[in-house]
């Protein structure tokens, strides 16, 4: 039973498998970072990440009745 380690790093994810996993375009997420609903991340002047766990918070659950 090993505990998690405080050292382990975060995981991000590219805009493109973020969109894929919950079946949006890669434009739609672009636009959610351009709007500030989602937080999106540079590393270099290219690449655009996004963390998982606060794309997965963006998402509601709607009741039914």
């Amino acid at each position: 039973m090993n505990a998690p380690s405080r050292t382990s790093r975060r995981q991000y994810e590219s805009v493109a498998d973020a969109a894929a996993r919950v079946g949006v375009s890669t434009k739609t997420v672009r636009r959610w970072i351009a709007s500030g609903q989602l937080a999106g991340y540079r590393m270099g002047p290219r690449l655009l990440r996004v963390d998982p766990d606060e794309f997965d918070r963006m998402l509601t659950l709607i009741p039914t009745a």
